[in-house]
């Protein structure tokens, strides 16, 4: 999604020119923009497309400060690459890969409003995020030393899914990790209330399990169509995640996806020891079921995300 740049927008950060508007979190900016001169900091080529995520003015800079760090350190195919952080009139900014390709979120409505995914559809995409969030999970530090990172904020506008099929986890403003600069109010509680984890809505530690937690909220939200914690105030989708009675979730889920169910469960378990230990055991977990899945489907085509936002894009397009 594209926006026109506004009044009171930069036009230039640092050796970057500011096209557009391609995203807008509750602590930045991303836009398109393109190099303007030769730049020893930078590896693009001139006149090539990065994306350049500027923090807004209240926001702390320690808050882009440890995004540029822990997306640094986490480097992998299925996460959106930090190329690097550099400072633009005392302001710092992150240079990331330029992202061709459509947000979950926006892929998965039209006019008639959210739409299913089909299962095994559902099911790749999950798989490919928890793959790239299991390296995050598992990031070290410049010394060597575990970061014990946690994404915090998976949803599905935090992750797109490229002109080419791969899907790409991105925004880590929410992360925590060892040795954040950012100080974390303790009253506070960071992130999107309806893909929070248990002990997230509670304000308790948090580990690679609650990322876990949230990859199963994505996994029925693309299957159901709906979000799962539903109240009319944030309070009250707090307390629903907080309580954790999720059988009327889990049984209308199954009579959708039976194959997954028992996959969702886990996800869900209020206790962590009986989650998916990791993100990657959740992967293996979900790349058995696909299998099974497509044997009882046989003659049903192969999962094609490149096609799926090929199509969407071309919809897009004819509209416009």
């Amino acid at each position: 999604m594209y926006y026109e740049m506004e009044e009171g927008h930069p036009e230039r950060v640092g050796p970057f020119r500011l096209r557009s508007i391609v995203g807008e979190g509750a602590t930045a900016f991303v836009y398109d923009a393109i190099l303007l001169g030769r730049h020893g900091g930078s590896s693009v080529k001139k006149n090539h497309s990065v994306a350049i995520k500027v923090p807004k003015p209240s926001t702390s800079h320690d808050i882009i400060l440890d995004e540029a760090l822990i997306g640094s350190r986490a480097r992998h195919p299925n996460l959106v690459r930090t190329r690097r952080l550099f400072v633009a009139r005392g302001t710092p900014c992150i240079e990331m890969e330029r992202i061709q390709g459509e947000r979950l979120d926006k892929l998965t409505i039209n006019r008639k409003g959210r739409r299913p995914v089909p299962v095994l559809r559902a099911a790749e995409i999950v798989k490919q995020a928890a793959l790239g969030l299991h390296q995050m999970h598992k990031a070290r530090s410049g010394c060597g030393r575990p970061l014990c990172a946690v994404h915090g904020d998976v949803k599905l506008s935090n992750i797109l899914i490229t002109s080419t099929g791969r899907v790409k986890v991105c925004d880590f403003g929410t992360a925590t990790f060892v040795g954040t600069r950012f100080e974390r109010a303790e009253d506070t509680v960071y992130g999107t209330p309806m893909f929070m984890s248990p002990e997230q809505v509670t304000g308790q530690h948090l580990d690679a399990r609650s990322d876990v937690f949230v990859l199963g909220t994505v996994l029925y939200q693309l299957v159901m169509a709906r979000v799962p914690f539903v109240g009319s105030r944030i309070t009250d989708i707090m307390m629903i995640i907080a309580v954790g009675d999720f059988e009327d979730q889990l049984r209308m889920f199954k009579d959708r996806a039976p194959l997954l169910a028992p996959i969702l469960k886990k996800c869900w378990h209020m206790s962590r020891s009986q989650r998916f230990s990791s993100a990657h055991e959740l992967y293996m977990a979900l790349r058995q079921a696909q299998e099974e899945i497509g044997s009882s489907l046989r003659g049903a085509p192969p999962v094609s995300l490149r096609e799926w936002v090929c199509d969407h894009q071309a919809t897009q397009s004819r509209r416009a």
